[in-house]
């Protein structure tokens, strides 16, 4: 299966770049504020850059955080770790989700349709 290029920002592979060489296991972190000020962006941009990263096809290295920073992951251990926090998080707002329909059903409020973001669920999942 070929990788589909997505041609992102220069920033994108930049940012990718500097994480492969210099940030490589969760020892070698780097703080969201350092690299945010090494390229002379916000955090908040940050963050939208490394969620480009981790959902690539292209750019393949797992990206993790912790309390120290940002990093790529140096193996398997590292990678399932840093991934162990998207899945807690995911099923946490799936219980939430649920939950809210359950409670808006049950008091007459309305039943909430999701379409939408049931649509992008089924999609992250491959189905």
């Amino acid at each position: 299966m070929a990788i589909e290029t997505k041609h992102h920002e220069p920033i994108v592979y930049d940012l990718y770049k500097y994480l492969s060489e210099y940030c490589v296991g969760e020892d070698n972190a780097m703080p969201a504020r350092d690299l945010a000020a090494r390229f002379d962006i916000t955090e908040r941009a940050l963050r939208d850059y490394i969620s480009i990263i981790r959902t690539s096809d292209e750019l393949r290295k797992v990206i993790g955080s912790s309390p120290k920073g940002y990093y790529v992951c140096k193996d398997k251990k590292e990678a399932e770790r840093a991934n162990q926090t998207f899945w807690a998080a995911a099923f946490s707002y799936l219980k939430v989700a649920r939950a809210q329909e359950i409670k808006a059903g049950l008091d007459g409020q309305y039943l909430i349709a999701l379409g939408d973001s049931y649509k992008q669920f089924y999609k992250a999942f491959g189905e």
